[in-house]
């Protein structure tokens, strides 16, 4: 009958011997998927149980070998990764918020501003699903232009691409987000069309 090895057993031997972690993954591995898919949904459970395991393998010199169970070990680690996920997410979501209003809000009249708001508001949801959708490159050019207020020089200067790229990109990210966008809120992207 072959002894049961510890956690902090099996994890000391990989120090040494890596391939032995593989225990500690299959022991626990279940467990994680299930915590994660609660935390952040089936879709991304499976690449963050991958994270969380090498996360650990890359900390297996740092855990405490004597205890007996690595899962609240995992269970710290897991909830770190998710942490992570979701500030990241807050950020993005905060930003494209900003980014939505920023570029809902081009009124120079305080009675075009309120309406402005309103719709920024109501519209939101669907401008920031949209802005999400474009391509990284084409997106950062639509913010810097739109929001930030550079001219198509400085556009070029700021991402190192001709002016050329500037007016190309932008005209691709309007024609994009006219395609995902409702007709009321696509005169805003109409503004200002063609300025340099």
């Amino acid at each position: 009958m072959e002894e049961v090895r510890t956690d902090g057993e099996i994890v000391a031997a990989s120090i040494e011997e890596a391939d032995q972690f593989g225990v500690i993954f299959e022991r626990h591995s279940s467990d994680i998927w299930r915590f994660l898919a609660r935390r952040v949904g089936r879709d991304l459970a499976a690449e963050f149980t991958g994270e969380v395991f090498a996360r650990a393998f890359e900390k297996r010199e740092r855990f405490d070998t004597s205890r007996q169970s690595a899962r609240p070990w995992l269970y710290g680690i897991a909830t770190n990764v998710v942490g992570d996920y979701l500030r990241r997410r807050d950020v993005r979501n905060r930003r494209s918020r900003a980014v939505g209003v920023g570029m809902l809000e081009r009124h120079p009249n305080p009675y075009d501003q309120a309406d402005g708001d309103i719709d920024a508001r109501r519209f939101r949801p669907q401008f920031d699903e949209a802005l999400s959708r474009l391509r990284r490159r084409d997106r950062n050019t639509l913010i810097l232009y739109a929001v930030e207020g550079l001219t198509y020089a400085e556009v070029a200067e700021a991402l190192d691409i001709p002016t050329g790229t500037v007016r190309s990109r932008l005209s691709r990210a309007r024609q994009r987000m006219r395609e995902l966008l409702p007709p009321e809120i696509q005169t805003v992207l109409h503004a200002d069309e063609g300025t340099s």
